[in-house]
């Protein structure tokens, strides 16, 4: 008679906190990323903060909620973007074509680096350890 022995599972000890410091590195390359995702097309900046979040929310609270907002941040201003970028297609029979057109760029123009810049102040913030929110899209994201 074969007796069957009991088998073994170790026991699941949870993953190691981060430390301080490599909380506030990875947050603020987290709010890199939007930097490298509006110059990027929206795509690969997305992916990172994304990546971020995956890789540590059980890890630390503080970067899950960093990279998760920077994620929605970057898709939110990636929204914005192309409808400035096809507004201009709505006007394609009107004789203000070229002025829409540039009033258009202008503003896709100054809205990259309005978003850089905020983007940046993200990224210093976090870095010096600050629970930094964006505007609107903070107060939506569950901490």
């Amino acid at each position: 008679m074969s007796e069957q022995m009991p088998s073994y599972t170790p026991p699941v000890r949870p993953p190691d906190p981060l430390s301080p410091e490599s909380e506030r590195i990875w947050a603020a390359l987290a709010h890199l990323s939007a930097v490298f995702s509006l110059f990027s097309g929206g795509i690969f900046g997305s992916l990172i903060s994304i990546i971020i979040w995956g890789v540590f929310k059980r890890r630390s609270k503080y970067v899950a909620f960093q990279a998760l907002q920077a994620f929605v941040f970057q898709l939110v201003t990636f929204g914005f973007g192309v409808c400035f970028l096809l507004s201009p297609f709505l006007f394609l029979d009107n004789e203000g074509w070229f002025v829409i057109t540039g009033l258009s760029a202008a503003c896709a123009i100054t809205w990259i680096f309005a978003l850089c810049a905020y983007a940046l102040i993200a990224t210093v913030q976090c870095y010096n350890g600050a629970d930094f929110r964006y505007f609107i899209i903070g107060n939506f994201i569950p901490k």
